[in-house]
C-alpha cells in the first residue's frame, strides 16, 4: 500500500481538486442561519423536557413565597434586613443556573463531535446555548422578583420596581454565562459542580453583605469590586434608599440630617458603607452586561482551544520499507489515546511480519432500527433510525451523504 501511495500524483486529479475541491468553504451554512438552527434545536431540547420546566416554575413560586412572607413588609429603618432581602434575592437566582451545569457538560461532548466535522461555528453554539435562556431567565426574573419586591413592602415606585428587575435580569444572565464558562473549562462534571460551588463562596463572600466594603482587607478589596455579587447589591440597594420617600430629613420623628448630615435614605447606605449616589445603579447595569458578554468569551475560547475529547486512531508503522513493499506486507497498530489538542505524534516499531495482520472486512447492515425513550411521559419512544440497509466494501471511501438532521450521526453512533 505505502509502495502504490508514493508514486507521483496525477496531474488531473491535482487541476481538479484545486479548481473544486480547494475552493468549498470549510462552513457549508452561513454564520447567521447555522446559529438559528442551534437555536431552534436547543430550545426543541429545553421545552421537551417539561418536567424539568414545570418543576423549575414550582421551585420559584414556592421560594419566592418562602423568601418574601419571611421577611414580610420589611422596616427600612433596618438595613441589615433590607439588604437581606437583596441576598436573599440574588443568591437565589444565582444559584439557580447551578442544575444546568450537567446538561451542558453533557451537550459539550455532542458539541466536539459535530465541530470537529465543521458543522458549525463555536461562537455561534456559544451564542445560542446563550440566548436560549434568555426567554427563561426573564420568566424568573418577572415571577421571582415581583412577588419579592412588593410582599417585602420595597418603595411603591414604578421605576425603581422596573429597575429592580432589570438587575434581578443581569444577575440571572451573568451567572448563566459564568456556569457555561466553568462547564466549558472543566474536565468533566466531578470537576465543574464543586468549582462552581466554591466560585459561589467567593462571590458571596465577598459581595458586600457577609463583610461590608470598609470591613473588606485592603489587599482583598480588588475581589469586592470585581464581584458581580457585589455590584448588584449595592444597585438594589441605592435603587431602595434612594427612592423619594426616603430622601428626607425626618423619619419616624428623628432627623438625620440634623444628627448624621445626611437624609435618611444616605444614612442608611452609608451605614453600610454603600455609594448614595444614583448612577451607582447604572454604572453596575454596564458592569453586569459587560460580564455577560465576557464571560460568554471566556467559554468560547474554552471550548474552541480546549478539547478534552478522546479519539483512537489507526497508523501505520514501516520499520523497514523496503522489505515491507517487497512482501506487499501492511502493518496496522493501535496509538495509544491522546488529547485532541496534543500535537505529539507518537510511532511505535513493529517488527514486519510475513502475513498480513489486518484482515479485509466488509461491513454490512440490515433492516437497521434505533428509537430512544420519549422525554413526554406516556408517548410513544422516537424511531431515529427505520429500516436501514447498507454496506461498505474493504478498500473503498464510503460517503454517507444527507441533509441536517438525517440522520448521519445517528447511523455512525450505532454502527
Amino acid at each position: 500500500m505505502i509502495h502504490y501511495i508514493s508514486q507521483p500524483h496525477n496531474a488531473l486529479l491535482i487541476e481538479d481538486a484545486t479548481h473544486h475541491i480547494a475552493q468549498l468553504p470549510a462552513y457549508h451554512v452561513s454564520y447567521a442561519e447555522s446559529t438559528k438552527q442551534l437555536f431552534s434545536r436547543q430550545m426543541t431540547v429545553f421545552l421537551r423536557n417539561k418536567e424539568f420546566v414545570y418543576s423549575r416554575l414550582v421551585m420559584i413560586l414556592l421560594m419566592g413565597f418562602l423568601y418574601s412572607t419571611s421577611y414580610y413588609q420589611v422596616d427600612p429603618g433596618q438595613i441589615v434586613n433590607v439588604l437581606g432581602v437583596i441576598f436573599a434575592a440574588v443568591l437565589f437566582l444565582a444559584l439557580g443556573q447551578i442544575p444546568m451545569i450537567p446538561a451542558i457538560v453533557e451537550a459539550r461532548e455532542i458539541f466536539y463531535k459535530q465541530r470537529s466535522a465543521n458543522f458549525f461555528r463555536t461562537s455561534s453554539f456559544i451564542l445560542a446555548q446563550c440566548t436560549t435562556q434568555i426567554p427563561f431567565a426573564f420568566i424568573e426574573t418577572i415571577i421571582f422578583g415581583t412577588i419579592m419586591y412588593w410582599v417585602t413592602g420595597f418603595t411603591s415606585s414604578s421605576g425603581a420596581f422596573l429597575t429592580y428587575l432589570l438587575l434581578l435580569f443581569l444577575v440571572n444572565l451573568t451567572f448563566i454565562t459564568w456556569f457555561f464558562f466553568l462547564s466549558s473549562i472543566s474536565p468533566n462534571l466531578h470537576v465543574a459542580e464543586p468549582v462552581a460551588l466554591v466560585s459561589v463562596l467567593f462571590f458571596v463572600l465577598f459581595s458586600g453583605f457577609v463583610m461590608s466594603a470598609d470591613d473588606t482587607p485592603a489587599y482583598f478589596i480588588w475581589i469586592y469590586w470585581i464581584d458581580p455579587l457585589a455590584w448588584s447589591i449595592r444597585a438594589l440597594a441605592i435603587n431602595q434608599y434612594t427612592a423619594d420617600e426616603f430622601q428626607q430629613c425626618v423619619y419616624k420623628g428623628f432627623d438625620y440630617c440634623a444628627t448624621q448630615n445626611a437624609t435618611f435614605g444616605d444614612a442608611m447606605l452609608q451605614q453600610f458603607g454603600l455609594k448614595t449616589g444614583k448612577e451607582w445603579i447604572w454604572y453596575a447595569v454596564i458592569y453586569l452586561a459587560v460580564c455577560y458578554f465576557v464571560f460568554m468569551f471566556f467559554a468560547y475560547l474554552a471550548l474552541e482551544y480546549i478539547h478534552y475529547d478522546h479519539s483512537e486512531h489507526t497508523i501505520i508503522v514501516n520499520e523497514d520499507e523496503e522489505e515491507n513493499n517487497e512482501k506487499d506486507v501492511d502493518v496496522y497498530v493501535a496509538a495509544p489515546k491522546t488529547p485532541a489538542n496534543d500535537q505529539v505524534q507518537v510511532a511505535i516499531p513493529v517488527q514486519p511480519s510475513t502475513h498480513r495482520i489486518s484482515t479485509p472486512v466488509t461491513l454490512a447492515f440490515k433492516d437497521l432500527w434505533y428509537s430512544v425513550p420519549n422525554p413526554t411521559k406516556g408517548e410513544p419512544d422516537l424511531q431515529l433510525l427505520k429500516g436501514i440497509n447498507g454496506y461498505a466494501l474493504p478498500g473503498t471511501i464510503t460517503a454517507l451523504m444527507g441533509s441536517s438532521g438525517a440522520g448521519k450521526t445517528t447511523l455512525m453512533d450505532v454502527i
